[in-house]
């Protein structure tokens, strides 16, 4: 989810800026599954052994909340 206010050109104009836009950025913010333990989709820390995919080995989940502020500027 992104959510963002883009402020008038006429405001900005003056000091050379063409277009100015803050956002708010949001992912992960839910998940639905009634799977308790860690995510299976998760790899170990040995990149070429595939035997143990998706297999619920105790990592920490990868699917954490993110969030990210941001700024776009166009001159």
């Amino acid at each position: 989810m992104q959510s963002g206010y883009t402020l008038p050109a006429s405001k900005i104009k003056q000091f050379g800026i063409d277009r100015f836009r803050i956002y708010l950025q949001a992912a992960n913010l839910f998940t639905i599954t009634k799977y308790t333990g860690p995510d299976p989709e998760l790899q170990t820390s040995d990149l070429n052994d595939n035997t143990n995919f998706g297999i619920d080995l105790g990592n920490y989940p990868a699917n954490m909340r993110n969030y990210n502020l941001g700024v776009q500027i166009t001159f």
